[in-house]
């Protein structure tokens, strides 16, 4: 998708184009955390106090310690049973969890 159009335009057609060609094959694509945690922000800059450079200054997200609660509440208090109603349905045969942060971690 990002080697084709710079054009937005262009580039969210042949998303929707996948979307729609996953979604006829079956294929969902879920986000179990309900909440955004890559919400976009402004780059800003600072000068180093030690060196005098100017640095990219690290964007603000929740706290780290935070995220892995969340998915397991997102999941535990809605996700799970919108895949358990959809597989009631007949609508869902397979269910494929990605991310590191879904991996049991022992």
């Amino acid at each position: 998708l990002k080697l084709g159009s710079p054009r937005l335009a262009d580039r969210l057609a042949a998303k929707f184009r996948v979307m729609r060609a996953l979604k006829a094959r079956g294929i969902w694509l879920l986000d179990t955390c309900v909440v955004g945690w890559y919400i976009p922000q402004a780059t800003y800059y600072v000068r180093s106090a030690r060196s005098g450079e100017v640095q990219r200054k690290a964007k603000e997200r929740p706290p780290k310690r935070c995220k892995t609660p969340a998915l397991a509440l997102s999941w535990e208090l809605y996700t799970k049973h919108v895949v358990r109603a959809a597989a009631a349905a007949g609508h869902l045969r397979a269910l494929i969890p990605i991310g590191a942060e879904g991996a049991d971690r022992k």
